[in-house]
């Protein structure tokens, strides 16, 4: 993102901040596959010479990292060098670091040389000028015991491909060792012209190429895995789109698949024909169901161990088992060694592959939200792009046996559609009648919809009846924003984005009219200084970027939403927003200053880890911020102690914008600090706003035990962390009692799980027991006194922060040729 407030530059403040996971990993919306791109965007607008091209084209044919599960045509090639363009490195500059969530490029080295190291073992093979990175098959012990391998490449080197595609972690970290240039690609264009190849095969053959028996099997391991379907539901037409995806593979006797501890989690695997033996060093069993199977482990559901198992675990699985599903999702590592103990033949499913038709599951699931809303009297006026809107913007909770959903007499806010589960209907304490809602048969319920046009009470109470019920709530203030605010004829896909009407422009400064007092830190695009407006003596944070390395990152898009989350949000424990400055070759956002540093560096500094009342208020700070972003239908993805800000007076405020957006539906963007994403972020499954929730379990229980949960030296063991869960964490004495029961509800692995998400919102929150005592109302009235205020000695005291400027990014030339911060920002 583009960094906080107070500047990336503050994270210098400790060394905790530097610690691995906490770095916030940025995204790129603008070079992001979302679905049904049917297009490649406009070409960078890089010329190329004939020798460039067939290099190009030469290495992309070559890689066979990219050909494994990548099937393209010379015509899909050549589209892919249309669109690269040429990157220059200075020497020493880093093209890619280890564990980076920052994925969406890939390189081919045109000049100069890179060395390149990792944690696990790889070697570079080179075949007719092309080189790739390849790792052996077996892992040398345990991943954070491994030394690290260091190895230099130059022209011809392809680096990037397997995290690109499969949507990983970087699997190492690459530096210039010279002045040296890359040919890059972005995922998105990738990602579009794997699609087109997908559909041109599917148009051009019949079926999938499958025998009907093996479909048949495919279909069904898919279908019966707990696994997949608890994580990423999947109907009917998309298993049958992921069986014509699967790609055959045959293994000799002997040969082993995968060790476990690999970090090579790029696909999984249904078993055709043969058997294979599975060894791994905690518990697990096969899960079977007809003629398919499974593996089932507590890790999977977030369960602790029984008891400490000395002897391995071994089975032997054969036709129709399903397995490595989690550890692709997840990007963990695999759990269990399988090797073939005769002629093996398997149907691989690779990662990059999966996203592409889970992200096709996502819009088919927004339209059958569309259609629970067919008949719906208050929407009958409503222009398609409103109705889509309505769709979106809808919140989905779970229910348990004996919960009410509505209460008779009580005054209705929201329409409640029962889309899955079976309720009873009370009137007066006696049941009237029940109903079933069951979505493979398309059946829905609907209650309340006369609340969407005024508060009238319920006729009857809704009990469920069933061990679970699934339920859609669409508020009034929703439903009234959409008839004052959704445009018609949306542009893209609602659930990737809400169209809103822009709040008033404030009264801009010119950058002549202020004073520049000292740098505060460093942003991802340019730095944050400490000003002063002239005019009134007021001070800033005054956070400037240079719009040709946004422009060069694809990021435009991405700071004009940035900006407009800042001009909607209005809340006392946000930093305010008071405008913007567009300059030729800069652009700047000016904030609240906050003067107090961040969480993390005041917990270092006066040694506040484990104290209960700072750790209620900072928290009570930040659930009430996310209160206010997800009012708005704005999802941060980057609460940490780094981006929560302390004023002058000690009051918390959140500081940073740059990974926020606007969700209604779901997001696949993969970005964050690793230590604080949710599982579903990780897996690339689709998120919403519950992520927040998680990194606030993540931020409960640091604040106490003085770390994160799930932090690891070894950026891969992090993600692995993330997903066994908060279950198989030992938690700290600190973190014993009602706070570790407020974690734990906070850290449910199911989004829909965790305690906001559930009937009464952040009331679960205000109203659990650790808050006992605590006084919400002063606390949002910003009338409760902070357990720390920070020593300053006026309004430019800048001793709380120490940026590196060395760390400053070099500006780029930004040439408005194509006019695209215009289009963005209506403003050159």
């Amino acid at each position: 993102g583009a960094g906080s407030a107070g500047g990336r530059g503050a994270d210098r403040v400790s060394s905790d901040a530097l610690r691995l996971g906490s770095k916030a990993m940025g995204r790129r919306n603008s070079l992001k596959y979302m679905g049904q791109q049917e297009s490649l965007p406009p070409k960078h607008g890089v010329d190329k010479s004939a020798e460039d091209k067939q290099f190009i084209a030469e290495v992309l044919r070559g890689n066979p990292n990219l050909q494994r599960h990548v099937k393209l045509d010379d015509s899909h090639v050549q589209d892919l060098v249309d669109v690269a363009w040429r990157e220059d490195f200075v020497s020493g500059q880093m093209l890619m670091s280890e564990g980076d969530l920052s994925n969406e490029l890939f390189y081919i080295v045109a000049e100069g040389s890179f060395e390149i190291v990792a944690y696990t073992p790889f070697e570079i093979i080179t075949q007719t000028g092309v080189s790739y990175v390849c790792r052996p098959e077996e892992p040398e012990g345990p991943v954070e015991n491994r030394p690290r391998t260091a190895r230099v490449a130059g022209r011809g080197l392809c680096i990037g491909d397997s995290s690109m595609v499969y949507n990983q972690p970087r699997l190492v970290t690459a530096q210039a060792r010279e002045p040296s240039a890359a040919w890059a690609i972005s995922q998105c264009d990738f990602k579009t012209v794997q699609s087109r190849a997908m559909q041109a095969r599917r148009e051009a053959g019949a079926g999938t190429g499958k025998a009907p028996e093996v479909e048949r099997l495919l279909a069904e391991a898919l279908r019966a895995n707990a696994n997949l379907q608890r994580l990423v539901p999947l109907s009917g037409e998309h298993i049958q789109q992921v069986v014509a995806v699967a790609c055959r593979q045959e293994l000799a006797e002997g040969h082993v698949l995968m060790y476990e501890g690999d970090l090579n989690a790029e696909a999984f695997y249904i078993v055709g024909e043969g058997s294979l033996e599975a060894c791994g060093s905690e518990p697990f069993e096969v899960i079977s169901e007809g003629g398919v199977s499974y593996f089932h482990r507590a890790a999977h559901s977030g369960q602790q161990v029984a008891e400490v198992v000395r002897e391995n675990t071994i089975r032997v699985v054969g036709r129709g088992h399903c397995f490595g599903e989690i550890s692709m999702l997840h990007c963990a590592p695999r759990f269990a060694t399988l090797k073939a103990l005769e002629r093996t033949v398997l149907w691989a499913i690779d990662r990059s592959s999966f996203q592409i038709v889970q992200m096709r599951g996502a819009e088919e699931h927004m339209r059958s939200r569309v259609r629970y809303l067919e008949g719906l009297e208050a929407a009958s006026g409503l222009p398609q792009g409103g109705r889509d809107a309505l769709a979106g913007l809808m919140d989905m909770m779970r229910f348990t046996e004996g919960e009410t959903i509505v209460r008779q007499g009580a005054a209705g806010a929201a329409l409640h559609i029962l889309c899955d589960g079976r309720v009873a209907v009370e009137v007066d304490g006696r049941e009237r009648e029940r109903l079933e809602a069951d979505p493979s048969a398309g059946t829905h319920h609907r209650f309340g919809e006369e609340a969407l046009r005024k508060a009238r009470p319920h006729p009857a109470t809704v009990r469920v009846a069933s061990a679970t019920a699934t339920v859609l709530v669409l508020g009034r203030e929703d439903f009234m924003s959409v008839w004052d605010h959704v445009l018609e004829g949306v542009q893209a896909p609602v659930f990737e984005r809400l169209y809103t009407r822009a709040a008033p422009r404030k009264d801009e400064p010119a950058l002549a009219s202020l004073e520049q007092l000292g740098l505060l830190g460093v942003a991802s695009f340019g730095r944050v200084e400490l000003v002063r407006r002239v005019s009134t003596g007021e001070t800033y944070a005054l956070k400037t970027m240079s719009k040709g390395l946004v422009a060069r990152r694809g990021m435009i898009a991405s700071l004009a939403q940035e900006r407009r989350i800042w001009e909607m949000v209005a809340s006392p424990f946000v930093v305010r927003f008071h405008g913007s400055i567009s300059e030729p070759q800069s652009y700047s956002l000016l904030l609240e200053a906050a003067l107090g540093g961040q969480l993390d560096a005041a917990y270092e500094r006066e040694g506040l880890y484990g104290s209960v009342p700072h750790a209620r208020y900072y928290l009570a700070a930040c659930v009430l911020a996310l209160d206010s972003l997800h009012r708005l239908k704005v999802a941060c993805r980057n609460l940490r102690p780094q981006s929560v800000l302390l004023s002058a007076a000690g009051q918390p405020k959140l500081g940073d914008m740059g990974l926020a957006k606007i969700v209604v539906g779901q997001t696949f963007t993969v970005c964050g600090a690793p230590n604080y994403m949710a599982p579903e972020v990780l897996a690339g499954t689709g998120h919403a706003r519950a992520v927040d929730w998680w990194s606030l379990g993540v931020l409960a229980f640091e604040l106490m035990a003085g770390r994160p949960p799930f932090e690891s030296d070894h950026p891969m063991r992090v993600y692995w962390n993330v997903m066994r869960g908060i279950a198989r964490v030992e938690l700290p004495t600190a973190c014993h009692g009602a706070v570790g029961d407020l974690v734990t509800l906070l850290l449910k692995p199911q989004a829909i799980e965790r305690l906001p998400m559930r009937q009464g919102g952040i009331s679960n929150i205000t109203e659990h027991p650790w808050f006992a005592g605590f006084d919400w109302q002063a606390m949002q009235a910003q009338t409760l006194k902070p357990p720390y205020i920070p020593k300053l000695k006026g309004d430019t005291d800048l001793s709380l922060f120490s940026p590196c400027i060395a760390d400053l990014p070099q500006p780029v030339a930004y040439d408005d040729q194509d006019d695209q911060w215009g289009e963005h920002f209506g403003a050159p």
